[in-house]
């Protein structure tokens, strides 16, 4: 989860604990969790390509009217961009409409709705964008091994929005939050800077966890 208000930002994470199998893994660092055996990254060495049904709700609408599709693509594209170094791509399947609850004061029933109502087509991730307006200021949330991430623009850059999508795609793939010294990593612990990249670490464990939604539908592992 990543909460942003102007350029000062705290981080949370929210790590659902699974019984699945997690292979041994040995990092510099503590990064996250290793969520792919050795032997079936062997066997499946990538690039990943994930089939992503994006959500768009009535206020990215109405906050971007007709170029709503076309700016939540530049979204996808960026965060794409992002996740290349890991072997992971994006390919939008569809895009799609949601009604975001009104009554909502956290993105974290968003989160709940979104699950409940879009569901994943194979070995793919649902990305709901919203404009909608929380008290808590949390912009992004997803939860480790479950493919759903919501998204929240209010108003500065969609390089933003791919900055808290690819961060939040990070957790999905087992990644904790910043435990270096790159204060620059997309999981570090402050708010979007242009220049944004992953440390060492982080791409080491995403690259070995970057098969784990193929793998987890092979495994019938998802939670």
């Amino acid at each position: 989860m990543i909460r942003l208000r102007g350029k000062i930002a705290t981080l949370l994470i929210v790590v659902i604990v699974s019984a699945a199998f997690v292979p041994s893994f040995s990092a510099h660092v503590h990064t996250g969790e290793p969520l792919v055996p050795a032997s079936w990254r062997t066997e499946n060495p990538g690039p990943y390509v994930l089939d992503v049904t994006v959500a768009v709700d009535e206020e990215w609408t109405d906050s971007h009217g007709a170029a709503a599709d076309q700016l939540a693509e530049r979204v996808i594209a960026i965060a794409a961009s992002n996740l290349r170094p890991a072997g992971i791509d994006l390919r939008i399947s569809r895009i799609t409409r949601w009604t975001s609850a009104d009554d909502a004061e956290t993105i974290h029933p968003l989160l709940e709705a979104v699950k409940d109502s879009i569901p994943v087509e194979g070995q793919g991730l649902v990305v709901a964008l919203t404009a909608g307006s929380y008290e808590t200021g949390v912009d992004g949330l997803a939860r480790i091994r479950q493919p759903h991430v919501v998204v929240r623009h209010h108003g500065e850059s969609l390089e933003r929005d791919a900055y808290v999508l690819t961060h939040e795609i990070g957790h999905i793939f087992g990644l904790d939050h910043h435990a270096c010294d790159d204060d620059l990593c997309f999981m570090a612990d402050h708010g979007y800077d242009p220049d944004e990249h992953w440390c060492a670490d982080h791409l080491e464990l995403l690259r070995n966890n970057a098969g784990y939604l193929e793998y987890a539908n092979d495994a019938d592992l998802q939670a």
